[in-house]
């Protein structure tokens, strides 16, 4: 019993497998046919012929623009005149009614006037067309359109496939590397202080007119005789005279170099002859006091002179590291680049005459730690004196002398 239920199950699943596998064979036919023939009505379609239009520029030989329109008009009234007139004179000869010749004229006098009327309005039009004005106003928008067929999903053209980058390339920062050459920076390696260097970076050494006796030959120098340059100045001047009566100088007595503030003192040793500067004190002068910010000295110093003495004086301060100009306060509050005192210093005075001094920049190589340091630093005053009138027993300045600049570079 049991054998004839399992050969009877065992037909029942072959003949259901059979019928599925033959099923699936039809379907298989049939999408193959189907693909087939949908294939060949693809290839059988006509080619559109559609082609983009494309607007073929034609090479321009000769371009007519409103001036030959000008030229053309006036040949053109210029030759009606004398046709005009060659007409005129056939009816003459015909001997013609004067009243038709005197019609005919009145006709070309007219007849020439609306020639060179309508000439200029088709020339000027011409020329309108060439100039681009304002833009106008926006105009009134229009409907919109029916969509147009898209030329790209033709599918009897081939695909044309298109590249695009993937992904944006990486900033590339650019490297700066810094020229140590050039570096104004102090470096904190090496001990710097004031060093002397002399007259040899000045060119003009004395404003004003030297006395023959030479009686003041020794110039005054700073009270910590450090070859510090000077940082300011105290002038008195007298505006009757117009007189620098006296001048007196200030220095920075800090014992190290202080970037941020100045540490004020005057400029002279206490044993000199002048140690409270040159000239004398009046009651009427106009007393001014200046002194350059801090990290920065006197480098530079104008005058104006006669033969009766300085008349007046301007002074310059620069950085100490980069020898740049600095401004400062005048005698009036005024930040500027120079402060003023007296006669302002101008070449161009043809009342008084015009000199300067200035310490230019210095060129320094030495060899510190093995290392060769070729720089070039700027240089400051730090000796400096004046000769002296004595008139009445009033004493005035005479002229200002400088002995040497200064350069704060390491040691």
């Amino acid at each position: 019993m049991n054998t004839n239920l399992d050969q009877i199950m065992e037909g029942d699943f072959k003949s259901t497998y059979d019928a599925a596998e033959q099923s699936y064979n039809n379907v298989k036919a049939d999408v193959n046919k189907l693909g087939g023939e949908y294939t060949n009505y693809l290839n059988n379609l006509p080619n559109t012929g559609i082609d983009k239009k494309v607007e073929q520029y034609k090479p321009k030989y000769f371009n007519i623009t409103w001036r030959m329109y000008r030229t053309a008009s006036l040949i053109l009234i210029f030759l009606m005149f004398f046709v005009l007139r060659y007409f005129a004179l056939k009816f003459e000869k015909k001997n013609a009614d004067k009243y038709v010749i005197s019609v005919y004229n009145i006709f070309s006098v007219f007849l020439l006037i609306n020639i060179c009327i309508a000439c200029f309005r088709f020339v000027f039009t011409k020329y309108r067309e060439t100039v681009i004005g304002k833009k106008g106003a926006r105009g009134i928008r229009g409907k919109r359109g029916n969509q147009g067929i898209n030329d790209s999903c033709d599918i009897t053209k081939p695909k044309i496939a298109k590249f695009r980058q993937d992904s944006k390339n990486k900033e590339i920062k650019e490297i700066i590397v810094d020229n140590k050459i050039i570096d104004t920076k102090i470096n904190n390696s090496y001990k710097y202080e004031w060093t002397k260097i002399g007259s040899s970076v000045l060119g003009n050494q004395v404003i004003g007119n030297g006395k023959d006796d030479d009686t003041n030959k020794d110039p005054i120098f700073n009270n910590t005789n450090s070859h510090k340059p000077i940082i300011g100045a105290m002038v008195n001047f007298n505006k009757d005279s117009e007189k620098i009566n006296k001048l007196q100088y200030l220095v920075d007595k800090n014992k190290v170099h202080d970037t941020k503030s100045h540490n004020i003192d005057l400029f002279g040793k206490a044993t000199e002859v002048h140690k409270d500067g040159y000239g004398s004190f009046n009651q009427d002068d106009v007393k001014g006091t200046f002194q350059c910010p801090p990290n920065s000295a006197i480098y530079k110093i104008e005058g104006a002179f006669n033969n009766d003495g300085l008349k007046g004086v301007k002074y310059y301060c620069a950085d100490i590291q980069t020898g740049k100009n600095v401004k400062s306060y005048d005698a009036n509050n005024n930040k500027k680049y120079g402060a003023s005192f007296g006669v302002e210093p101008v070449p161009n005075n043809k009342q008084y005459y015009y000199d300067k001094i200035e310490c230019s920049m210095y060129e320094d190589e030495r060899t510190h730690s093995g290392n060769s340091l070729k720089k070039f630093y700027p240089s400051f005053i730090s000796k400096i004196s004046s000769d002296e009138n004595n008139t009445n027993n009033n004493k005035s300045v005479q002229n200002i002398k400088v002995g040497g600049c200064s350069i704060y570079s390491p040691t």
